[in-house]
């Protein structure tokens, strides 16, 4: 895990909802960049796997 890379994105400007609207893995556990956009659903494995990530102390870049 210590090769993932995490950034946070907001919804658009002028978007209806505001805020967080997802997770965007930069850098995936293989060490390969693949811009996989991550839903905020506690269901979904990579979410799961980056709320992992996050509890072992690693923080996420933020968002534009």
């Amino acid at each position: 895990m210590d090769k993932l890379k995490y950034k946070k994105v907001n919804h658009p400007t002028g978007a209806i909802q505001t805020g967080l609207s997802g997770i965007l893995r930069t850098v995936n556990s293989q060490g390969n960049a693949d811009n996989a956009f991550i839903p905020l659903d506690p269901d979904n494995i990579d979410y799961q796997e980056y709320l992992e990530w996050v509890a072992l102390g690693n923080t996420a870049e933020e968002a534009d």
